[in-house]
């Protein structure tokens, strides 16, 4: 559940900080 709405907010919102680029 939370790796799925990381990756969902990733995708909408730009990449801000390393917190997204781990789930990529």
């Amino acid at each position: 559940m939370g790796t799925q709405m990381n990756n969902n907010k990733a995708r909408t919102d730009p990449p801000v900080g390393p917190r997204f680029k781990a789930p990529r």
